[in-house]
């Protein structure tokens, strides 16, 4: 049995610092895989204890993980000890088998988005908002004042 750590903030690749926070990059997950599938493991243990990060790469991790695993005929068991949400349950998600401590926090996996009308200010200060664009969904604001209400809701499906 093997295992692999999928812990803290998630990075595209190694070599990121961040101060004071534990990443793991995707390049170190799918590099711990390949050198234990190599090694003939055929159970692999993702301990997982990650609220998430970069999604970058995160979807070409996890094809090329499950990929390799259902070649090598190599079983995948997710442990979550701590938080599996974002990009931490889409790794965990891809496990034959997901095992949680009844103490951990799972799911979530989506995007937060912040949006700000600052529309009442830049009128307050003389300031009028233009836009170049081509295409229907480049811009989330309209012109002056409120929210495109299609857009949010699009968003929150």
């Amino acid at each position: 049995v093997g295992t692999v750590d999928v812990k803290g903030t998630l990075v595209n690749r190694a070599g990121q610092t961040q101060a004071c926070v534990e990443l793991t990059s995707y390049e170190s997950i799918k590099q711990q895989f390949t050198a234990q599938i190599n090694e003939g493991v055929k159970t692999i243990v993702m301990q997982v204890d990650s609220h998430g990060g970069e999604a970058y790469r995160m979807g070409g991790t996890v094809n090329a993980i499950r990929k390799l695993a259902s070649e090598n005929d190599v079983k995948i068991i997710a442990y979550i000890d701590g938080t599996s949400a974002s990009a931490g349950f889409g790794l965990a998600s891809i496990a034959d088998e997901i095992i949680a401590n009844p103490q951990a926090r799972v799911g979530s996996v989506g995007v937060v988005v912040q949006l700000y009308n600052d529309s009442k200010y830049l009128e307050k200060i003389g300031v009028e908002r233009s836009f170049v664009y081509a295409g229907k969904k480049k811009i989330l604001l309209l012109i002056c004042k409120n929210l495109l209400i299609r857009h949010i809701n699009n968003s929150q499906t």
